[in-house]
């Protein structure tokens, strides 16, 4: 086997990996906001004036008391972190087809996606 149809074959998987990723990671966030909407709807809340928290760790008390709001902050989590786990995949594909400059510039966004969310950790709303 050639290294050019070894990577090939690499990339072909990674690629495929990537789109596991985001069909699986797409339908459980579909499913956490759906649960969370329709235990709303059961317990007479309007899911469209309902408040939530924006904060993870309030989500999680949220989660932990039971509160179908929470599901719904989830699931919108889920579906804020897939591009970021997009990211991370294709970085680690990168390195095993050894792509450097691919690689690199991987953890350049990465790095950019981190220090936007340290960023924002600070800022008050």
């Amino acid at each position: 086997m050639t290294t050019s149809l070894a990577a090939a074959q690499i990339e072909a998987t990674v690629e495929q990996r990537i789109a596991r990723l985001l069909n699986v990671g797409t339908l459980v966030a579909i499913v956490l906001v759906l649960i969370g909407v329709v235990m709303m709807l059961i317990q007479g809340i309007d899911p469209l004036q309902a408040t939530g928290a924006t904060d993870p760790r309030a989500t999680l008390s949220l989660l932990a008391a039971g509160n179908p709001a929470g599901l719904i902050w989830l699931g919108t989590f889920v579906v804020v972190s897939l591009p970021i786990a997009r990211v991370l995949v294709a970085l680690v594909g990168f390195v095993r087809e050894g792509d450097r400059p691919m690689a690199l510039i991987a953890v350049a966004i990465v790095a950019v996606i981190a220090l936007s969310i340290a960023i924002a950790s600070t800022v008050e709303v």
